[in-house]
């Protein structure tokens, strides 16, 4: 959880423009060991059901001990904030499951806390947590993307993508690991494999490349991160006069959890950075990558996380961290422990 809130500070509420509408809400959110007992799952169901995305729900449960302990208003709000994004995943990826129920319980009981919090209706929620959590595209990048384009018309000096055809490129997590579709091969079907950010790549003109130019580090991949925390990553290409694949591709322009560029080998997660320049994210949005990668199981101890420089307070550099040049390093766990997670909060 970010120190600071991200995006636009939340005053005190003046008005109130948000009426919780009877019935359609749980009163409250339940305990940790009252959840626990909610979502347990029975003897009679395990050979029905996979036992698929339990770590989430302990991790929701986790979040749910620790709101107990919580008086600071930002604190609160950020874990409303990771209850939301992580009941929203689960229901989405378990429509099957028995214990969907009392899931939906608390996410819409997070709903329901978070409009309180950002004083507003439920249609406009949306809105809140683009701007709290969320990157929107950068001048720089929407500059960028609007180049020979007409009023109206799609981007020509870059690729948007349509959300079906994004799919393709979203990567999946199986008990930590990530995996990708072998869309690079011309071979039908495309399988799934153990995903690796040097067969992804990227490319600039040669021209570019040999003045020293380069879109990121040798064998990593730009990645894009939504804020319903699915993780996309395809080949970046660079410095072409038209259908550049820029990190504003994958969601066609529209607000991010983080971009940047990510390393992984045989499925291992090795590094993210936040080097985008269309949407230009800070360290706070490292976080979200780090909170995502969590509840996909990833071991955070093994991955290197870089923040650019200016994208992080260098007069309060984290215990852990050092600074190589202007950019700053750290374990993701260790970015997790300072700036969020369960033992992390900060009052």
């Amino acid at each position: 959880m970010p120190k600071q809130p991200l995006g636009p500070f939340i005053e005190k509420k003046t008005k109130i423009h948000y009426k919780k509408v009877p019935g359609i809400y749980p009163s409250d959110l339940p305990t940790k060991s009252a959840f626990a007992a909610q979502v347990k799952r029975l003897e009679s169901d395990k050979d029905k059901l996979p036992p698929k995305d339990e770590q989430k729900l302990v991790i929701i449960g986790e979040y749910l001990d620790d709101l107990s302990k919580k008086t600071d208003d930002l604190d609160r709000l950020a874990i409303y904030g990771q209850l939301f994004f992580l009941t929203d995943f689960w229901l989405k990826n378990n429509p099957a499951d028995t214990r969907k129920e009392k899931v939906k319980a608390v996410f819409l009981t997070t709903i329901d806390k978070l409009c309180q919090e950002f004083n507003c209706p439920v249609n406009v929620l949306p809105k809140k947590l683009e701007e709290h959590w969320g990157r929107q595209l950068g001048a720089h990048g929407g500059k960028v993307d609007a180049q020979l384009t007409s009023v109206g018309m799609s981007p020509k000096v870059a690729v948007y993508l349509e959300r079906k055809k994004a799919e393709v490129y979203r990567l999946t997590f199986i008990n930590g690991l990530a995996y990708q579709q072998t869309w690079w091969l011309k071979t039908q079907p495309i399988e799934m494999v153990l995903a690796d950010s040097s067969a992804v790549g990227w490319t600039m003109p040669k021209d570019k490349l040999n003045k020293g130019q380069k879109l990121f580090e040798k064998n990593w991949a730009g990645f894009a991160l939504s804020m319903g925390r699915d993780f996309y990553m395809a080949k970046h290409r660079g410095g072409f006069y038209t259908n550049n694949f820029f990190h504003s591709s994958y969601l066609a322009g529209n607000a991010v959890m983080c971009t940047g560029s990510m390393l992984i080998e045989n499925g291992v997660i090795k590094g993210i950075s936040n080097d985008s320049g269309h949407y230009q994210p800070r360290i706070e949005h490292l976080l979200n990558v780090v909170e995502a990668l969590r509840m996909y199981g990833v071991n955070l101890s093994a991955i290197t996380v870089r923040a650019m420089g200016g994208s992080y307070d260098d007069k309060n550099i984290p215990s852990g961290a050092k600074v190589v040049g202007k950019t700053l390093e750290m374990k993701g766990d260790a970015l997790l422990a300072y700036y969020g997670g369960v033992k992390g909060l900060k009052g």
